[in-house]
Order: structure tokens, then sequence, then C-alpha cells
């Protein structure tokens, strides 16, 4: 370490201290004065400090939220994973689960749809637990009824609904979703009258309990698990193919 970074380090964590903690009264008006301008001019002279501040404090903050939501997880399993209103994909006894809350309008969750979709094609361990999230409200709440509505009604086709959802651009309206599922086998009727039932409405309620539960600031997030639930790793937000991978690895 150079010794102009430790004496900056030192001078920046006094003033820290001195902006914190000190008395008012501790310094002379001339003190304040000088301990200000020598914060000022290091500050303007080295601003890259600056940088490597926020960098640490956003390390410290995603370290904070990463073992909040491992805890929250493993308390929160059986709903995580055994929920079995919960639309899946790919093999549903797996040894890779990876659960998604997502958001039918969400522009990042799109980006990972054919990410995802990949993931289930390439690799026969892999299911795919879908958590409806419409943080959106409005069309993303009727997007994520229909979903849960298709997949009550015939998980065969719900796979296929999911990716054209997903696929399809925003803002996905009503009707969209509606001519969408209808294109799929599904009849419109039976589709509305399961959209409104109890149970739909249900999970949507236990699908925002739970995210609020591991504390999740947006859409989408994942989390990655081995078949016998003892390994975890937690994505809050969307991620390269490449880290997922890895990540899937390390649950292995």
């Amino acid at each position: 370490m150079k010794f102009e970074h430790i004496i900056s380090v030192g001078v920046l964590s006094a003033a820290l201290a001195f902006s914190a903690n000190a008395d008012a009264n501790s310094f002379s008006a001339t003190q304040t004065a000088d301990i200000q301008k020598i914060v000022h001019d290091y500050i303007v002279n080295n601003p890259t400090v600056l940088v490597e501040a926020s960098q640490k404090l956003r390390e410290q903050m995603q370290a904070k939220e990463q073992k909040a939501a491992l805890s929250a997880i493993e308390s929160n399993k059986q709903s995580l994973f055994n929920d079995s209103a919960s639309p899946i994909a790919g093999n549903a006894q797996g040894s890779i689960v990876i659960v998604e809350f997502f958001d039918y309008q969400c522009g990042h969750c799109k980006e990972m749809g054919p990410v995802i979709d990949q993931f289930v094609q390439n690799n026969r361990q892999i299911k795919v637990i879908f958590k409806e999230l419409p943080i959106f409200g409005g069309d993303s709440e009727f997007a994520a009824r229909a979903s849960l509505a298709a997949y009550k009604i015939d998980p065969q086709k719900f796979v296929a609904f999911h990716n054209a959802l997903m696929k399809a651009n925003n803002p996905l309206k009503n009707e969209d979703v509606m001519k969408i599922a209808k294109s799929l086998g599904y009849d419109s009727g039976s589709l509305k009258k399961a959209m409104s039932s109890a149970d739909v409405m249900d999970q949507l309620k236990k699908n925002f309990a739970l995210a609020q539960q591991l504390e999740l600031a947006g859409t989408p997030a994942f989390v990655i698990a081995n078949g016998s639930l003892t390994k975890f790793q937690f994505v809050p937000g969307a991620a390269p193919a490449a880290q997922l991978q890895d990540l899937i690895q390390k649950v292995s």
C-alpha cells in the first residue's frame, strides 16, 4: 500500500469520525475549517477514493443481502421448493433446482427467459420452479393469474404458454394474454374462471409473502439449490448464463 494512500485512509477516517461523533465544542471554528479544507482538498485531488468507497459499500450491502437471503431460504424451504401449486419446468425429480421470481412485464425477466429455457433444454437434471411476482400490478397481475390458472388447468401446456408470454412485447395487455392462451388450446371461459379462483389468488399472496421473507428488491430473482436442499445460492437480479452455470456447479 502506498504511503499517500495510508495517509488518505487516516485523513478520511478522522474526518468521518469527526463529523459523526465529535462534540461541536471540541474544536474551535478555525480547527473545524482546517479539517474541512483538508478533507475537501484531498477528495478533489483524489476523486477515485469516492469510487473505492462506493464499491466497498456496495460489496458490504451485497454480502449483507446474501446472508439475509440464505437465512430466509433455509427458513422457507417448504414454500420455496415444495409448493405443488407453483408451476414447474424440466425434470420434476431433478438434482438441481432453480426457483425464479419474475414478472411478465419485467424487461430483465424477459431477457432471462431464454437463458432459463436453455438450461432446461441442455441439462436434464434441472427443475425450474416459477414464482409469479407481479410487482408492476394491473396487466402484470392479470398475466400472473393467467399463468397460474393455465398450469392448474393443463400443466403440459404451461411451459409453452409461459415462454410465449415471456417473448411477447411489452406492454403485455390482457387481450394479448388471452390470445396467446387461445392459440395454445386453452378455453377462454375456463381460464378466466380459474384465474378468479381462491387458489390462484392465494398463490399470489403466498408468493408476495415469500418475496418479503427473502427481502427481494425486485425481479428477477433466483434461488439455486441441490436436490437434497442442503446447498443454496441466491441471485438478486439478472445474471449471465456463465454466472448461473458457475453457481449451479457450486451447489452440485
